[in-house]
């Protein structure tokens, strides 16, 4: 528990590093999107830390791919 922790505050920390040089130069798309991919980065980390089984990534990218490619092909 302690090291899922310390995997959060590390990333949270590491966001708030580049949203506040982001924000400095009012780069406020960038500042969003950087912000959405360490929310989703933080929350695999800590899921990647605790005790439980993970889809791999691979699979669920095979997945998606399979069902836009379904999609599409109609």
């Amino acid at each position: 528990m302690t090291a899922m922790i310390a995997v959060i505050v590390l990333m949270l920390g590491a966001m708030a590093l580049e949203a506040r040089w982001l924000a400095r130069r009012q780069q406020w798309r960038e500042l969003i999107a950087a912000s959405a991919i360490w929310i989703v980065a933080t929350a695999y980390a800590a899921l990647v830390i605790a005790p439980i089984d993970l889809v791999s990534p691979s699979e669920i990218i095979m997945a998606l791919l399979d069902l836009i490619y379904a999609w599409l092909k109609m």
